[in-house]
């Protein structure tokens, strides 16, 4: 079995305090909402690995690069097919 590489990102600008944290939550990504049968899932756009990341459900969330973001809601997703 080959061992894998792991690389750490830098965040981009600063780190939020934590009294920024507490009351707004991590910042929200750009979403692309995919339609399955059964349920809405949700591909955000990574702002720490630039990777797409694959969600169940809205809210904040962490993706598997250990960056922290927020999925917003499905009305607060614009439809693409309008």
């Amino acid at each position: 079995m080959t061992p894998r590489q792991l690389s750490i990102l830098g965040d981009d600008g600063p780190e939020p305090s934590a009294e920024e944290r507490r009351r707004f939550g991590p910042p929200a990504v750009t979403v692309t909402p995919i339609a399955t049968s059964g349920r809405t899932e949700y591909t955000a756009h990574c702002p720490r690995c630039s990777g797409v990341h694959r969600h169940t459900r809205p809210g904040p969330r962490r993706g598997p690069c250990g960056a922290r973001y927020t999925i917003p809601p499905a009305d607060a997703v614009p439809d693409e097919t309008e």
